[in-house]
Parts: C-alpha cells; sequence; structure tokens
C-alpha cells in the first residue's frame, strides 16, 4: 500500500514533468501500461506462475504497480493535477488507497469463506477483468496517438 500510495502521489505531482522529461507521451505510457497488465493477466489465468519478478516482493510488483498505481490511475492523477490542483489530486489518492487498504485488511476472513480454491477462482476470473482493461488502455493509448499525428 505504501509503494501504490508512493508512486500515485509522486505522479500526481510530478508525473508530466517526469513523462516530459523522459520524452514519452501520455499516449505512449497508456500502451505501455495496457500492455504490462495484459501480460500480467495471462499469467494469471495460467496458474499465476512466473507472476512475480525474480527478487521482488509480490507488495510491490504486480500489486503497487500496475494493479493499485497502474496507468489509468497514474494517467488520471496527471490530468487531474493539470485540471483540479494539487489538494483536488491528492485527496482522491489517500482516499481510495485508504479504501483499498481497509479492503485488504478484511481478506483473511474472505479467505476463510471461499477457500484457497475459489481465491484461485476469483483471480483468473478478475484476471480476465484486468487483461480487458489493459486491451483498453493500448487501444485508448493508441487512439490517442493517432489523433496526434492528424
Amino acid at each position: 500500500m505504501l509503494a501504490g500510495t508512493f508512486l500515485l502521489l509522486v505522479f500526481s505531482i510530478s508525473g508530466h514533468g517526469i513523462l516530459s522529461f523522459l520524452g514519452i507521451s501520455v499516449a505512449s505510457f497508456t500502451v505501455a501500461g495496457g500492455l504490462l497488465l495484459l501480460v500480467l493477466a495471462f499469467r494469471i489465468v495460467q496458474g499465476g506462475e512466473g507472476w512475480q519478478t525474480r527478487g521482488s516482493s509480490p507488495g510491490v510488483f504486480p500489486l503497487a504497480f500496475p494493479l493499485l498505481a497502474g496507468p489509468g490511475a497514474i494517467t488520471t492523477v496527471i490530468f487531474s493535477i493539470n485540471s483540479l490542483g494539487i489538494p483536488y489530486s491528492v485527496a482522491p489518492v489517500v482516499i481510495v488507497v485508504t479504501t483499498t487498504w481497509l479492503v485488504l485488511l478484511a481478506i483473511d476472513r474472505v479467505l476463510v469463506i471461499i477457500g484457497e480454491s475459489g481465491a484461485d477462482a476469483v483471480a483468473r476470473i478478475m484476471s480476465v477483468f484486468v487483461a480487458a482493461i489493459g486491451i483498453q488502455y493500448v487501444v485508448t493509448g493508441l487512439m490517442e496517438s493517432a489523433q496526434l499525428l492528424r
């Protein structure tokens, strides 16, 4: 949760500058994030094997990025900081992260009810939605890139 919060707060305050400094358009960032989500979803559907990178913590990858602080959330905070200002961009980040943290605190009780097989089934079903979100990000990013070329 701390890593996801940190990522969202950093990008809400300086995300546009970071992308500009690196010469990356928001559309390209959206496509890249969508592809990452798609790969992650396929790995989960295939049984969850290999979704964690060697030496990484599952709390950072894939939970903090790209699931909690993914391309959609990062793009949203980049846009909101420009149009709404810092307080109205940071407050929703804190609210959403706190709500997510409270849900994750209750997950042990849910696992007792649905069991390991139920949790595996839910993870695989939800990964189909994550794949669809990833594809939507790719499509949206490509459409935005095409409009920029006109």
